[in-house]
């Protein structure tokens, strides 16, 4: 074969590969075996930190509604606990 014409072809070749291997890397995919694990472990880490979030947003309304629940039951007491004393401080007041 004319050298030309095969320096011609490999010059080509080198720029196939060079253009395969630029889109790959560019693509920002890996598909190699340890990376296909690592993004099927990080997909299910994801999913599993979400379920969490979303049961500890629940947690936190209700842990919202019971504080509220307490603070009504505090005020009626402290309500009671001036009337009790209003009424002690009248019965004092009287003897």
């Amino acid at each position: 074969m004319d050298p030309q014409v095969l320096s011609a072809a490999g010059a080509l070749l080198t720029a196939g590969l060079g253009f395969m291997a630029g889109r790959r890397i560019r693509s920002g995919r890996v598909s190699t075996t340890d990376a296909d694990r690592l993004w099927a472990e990080a997909a299910r880490l994801r999913a599993d930190m979400g379920d969490q979030i979303a049961a500890l947003r629940i947690q936190l309304v209700q842990k919202d509604e019971r504080i509220e629940q307490l603070e009504r039951t505090n005020r009626r007491q402290g309500e009671r606990i001036d009337e009790l004393e209003r009424e002690l401080a009248s019965m004092k007041g009287n003897a």
